[in-house]
């Protein structure tokens, strides 16, 4: 019977001593996920963090961006959820910027948390990608824990605006078909002419035989 108890003690020991072993849900995310703009505007994006219900004491997000279309200039914190912060600058390392803070008391527990507001400049052209690397991190409260199960990157898509292209109109003269219309000449001259010939050959006719008659009477 001693044996029996031994191992019910053993067994309730460890059951608790025993930390419950909390699964990865916690989720970031970036709003807006997709935007695009012109060069030169800017861009502001919201970190946000989803506990899924479970409460957190501590926030982890290294952030990578596109270093050669974006250029932060600023970062936001009034209304974040976090109440301490341990690092929320800018950096000197192109490309990667970490926000880390926590919140004091007994943690706290929501959708979209707002963690923090990245203020980007666009230098140039192109799509840029906004990403959390694999050392971010959401911990739960009191026990260390990781919980971060999700992280959603952004894109950004950075370019001129297309200026439509007017064609000149195009002005169409009217063609115009000139058809000639040859009169055959006739193979013989109207009745008419050919009276009127006739006369004048008989009155020439006439006068050539007036004018012997009078020659010979005055010879």
């Amino acid at each position: 019977m001693n044996k029996y108890y031994i191992v019910a003690l053993a067994t309730l020991l460890f059951v608790l001593t025993t930390k419950p072993v909390l699964a990865a849900q916690a989720a970031l995310s970036f709003t807006p996920s997709t935007q695009s703009v012109s060069p030169g505007q800017t861009i502001s994006a919201t970190v946000l963090v989803n506990t899924n219900g479970e409460t957190i004491d501590r926030v982890l997000t290294k952030i990578t961006y596109t270093s050669s279309i974006l250029s932060p200039t600023s970062i936001t914190t009034s209304n974040s959820f976090v109440d301490i912060w341990y690092q929320n600058n800018i950096g000197s390392t192109a490309g990667v910027l970490i926000l880390e803070g926590g919140v004091s008391g007994n943690g706290t527990s929501g959708e979209n948390l707002t963690l923090a507001t990245i203020n980007f400049s666009t230098i140039s052209s192109g799509t840029a990608t906004l990403a959390f690397s694999s050392d971010s991190a959401v911990y739960n409260v009191g026990t260390n824990t990781n919980i971060l199960a999700q992280a959603q990157s952004a894109t950004y898509t950075v370019g001129t605006s297309t200026t439509p292209t007017i064609s000149p109109t195009q002005t169409i003269s009217p063609q115009v078909t000139i058809t000639a219309t040859l009169t055959p000449l006739p193979n013989q001259l109207p009745v008419g002419g050919t009276t009127e010939v006739t006369v004048l050959v008989i009155i020439g006719a006439l006068i050539v035989l007036v004018s012997g008659i009078i020659l010979t009477t005055k010879h």
